[in-house]
């Protein structure tokens, strides 16, 4: 069943919610902002805490890209000095007027 779709960077949540996005989609827009790609890298306070999705829709693409609905799933990657950890990453809030599956 279609989910609503992640367009904004506090909708995607790694223990706390991204600040911002790095995106490449330039076409697809809704009324909080560009639709979310799986090539996004969404951006977390504190230290450069990154974000990567593994898990996006498998029906709707942008730019031969698939979107990110609300069950995305992803992880964040804190680099601390003696070795990286990861934290699992996930959609909380997306644009309920854009579905996708």
């Amino acid at each position: 069943m279609a989910s609503p779709v992640l367009s904004t960077a506090a909708g995607a949540n790694a223990g706390s919610p991204a600040v911002s996005t790095i995106t490449t989609n330039s076409r697809v827009k809704t009324q909080s902002g560009f639709v979310s790609l799986q090539t996004d890298v969404p951006q977390f306070a504190g230290p450069p805490v990154t974000g990567t999705w593994l898990v996006a829709g498998s029906r709707v693409f942008v730019q031969q890209v698939p979107v990110v609905p609300q069950t995305g799933t992803g992880i964040a990657i804190i680099p601390p000095s003696p070795s990286p950890s990861t934290v699992p990453m996930s959609v909380t809030l997306g644009d309920a007027r854009v579905q996708a599956t």
